[in-house]
């Protein structure tokens, strides 16, 4: 199959093939989001847990790389209240892992704990005048959106189901990226439980193909033409791709986590909530072992994920493996492929 006609998604995010490189928050980076955006498809960068200023300089890099457009990923968070004894408990039951026995809860700084705001990151981006912006964990307000799309803004929305799905269509949504369960990262479910309602790339193609509207990609596992083509086939109006893009030179993805992915198997490919507060998938390494054998539940997101993060700090900084502790989020599919560049992995995708 060669994709060289103009389809729903690629006109509504003006690229030239209906391709998303799916946000990175490990293994990202700004020569990956350009370049991808350089070969026709959709670079993004993933903005969630980066401050305003962080973010305005991302944007800066892209654009001095690529004069294509690109989007950014932004994350739906609540604030929370979570009393002292909550940290003391979760600490306690993290002992074992990493450093975190060493962890005084009075010396950790729990009131900085959170995503910078919404409202900051999304002035960034009106006013670098980024064509497109993602948001996963939930849909912004009425008043967010219709203020991205009187400035032209394209709005893609994350589900993981067509519950959520359908309440992003009647929210006015542009193109929907559909996580299935094979996909590496963050499960992106803000609706119901996410073990329950967890569907594959090929079940979410099927109902988005009978049910939804606007355009959407399908992400999980895709790392080939076959898979590309299978999914179009379907009933889908393009992909999104992540860990395929992470193993390029191009990515923030060193070359000893490169190889641990590439010569993994299924067994190495795991369901956790531990790295983060939210169930994620990812490459079994001894954090990933440790954390797992922690019994009750964990602080949610993102408080969990800077919990782990002041736990490992010295690791990363100072061990002598710090891929260990290291969170490496790849999909299913991670052995299959290739350590090529983007350009080689999109011209097999497309051509």
């Amino acid at each position: 199959m060669t994709i060289n006609k103009p389809a729903r998604l690629s006109q509504q995010l003006s690229i030239e093939y209906p391709i998303i490189q799916v946000p990175l928050y490990h293994g990202g980076s700004t020569e990956l989001v350009a370049e991808v955006s350089n070969s026709g498809g959709l670079g993004m960068i993933a903005g969630g847990f980066l401050t305003a200023e962080a973010l305005q300089h991302e944007i800066s890099s892209v654009k001095e790389l690529t004069d294509r457009p690109f989007g950014v990923n932004l994350m739906i968070s609540k604030s929370r209240d979570i009393p002292t004894s909550l940290y003391t408990d979760a600490i306690s039951r993290m002992k074992g892992f990493a450093s975190a026995e060493l962890l005084e809860v009075e010396n950790l700084n729990t009131e900085a704990w959170e995503l910078s705001p919404l409202d900051d990151l999304l002035e960034v981006i009106l006013d670098e005048e980024v064509p497109v912006v993602s948001f996963t964990f939930g849909i912004p307000s009425k008043e967010t959106i219709s203020l991205l799309k009187e400035a032209g803004v394209k709005i893609i929305g994350h589900s993981t189901h067509m519950v959520e799905a359908l309440l992003w269509e009647e929210s006015g949504v542009d193109v929907h990226l559909l996580q299935g369960s094979e996909s590496g990262g963050m499960r992106h479910t803000f609706i119901g439980d996410v073990r329950t309602h967890a569907f594959s790339a090929q079940a979410l193609t099927i109902q988005g193909s009978h049910l939804l509207e606007k355009p959407f990609a399908v992400s999980g596992g895709i790392y080939n033409k076959s898979l590309f083509a299978a999914a179009i086939i379907q009933g889908a109006d393009g992909v999104g791709i992540g860990t395929a893009f992470m193993l390029t030179p191009e990515s923030g993805l060193n070359d000893q986590e490169a190889e641990l992915l590439l010569k993994s198997n299924e067994y190495d490919s795991v369901l956790t909530e531990h790295w983060t507060g939210v169930l994620g998938r990812c490459y079994s390494n001894l954090g990933t072992m440790q954390l797992r054998k922690v019994r009750g539940r964990t602080l949610p997101f993102p408080e969990q994920l800077f919990l782990v993060h002041a736990a490992t700090i010295d690791e990363l900084e100072m061990g002598d493996n710090p891929v260990d502790f290291q969170p490496i989020w790849a999909s299913v599919n991670a052995p299959f492929c290739e350590r090529v560049s983007v350009k080689k992995l999109m011209e097999s995708l497309v051509s």
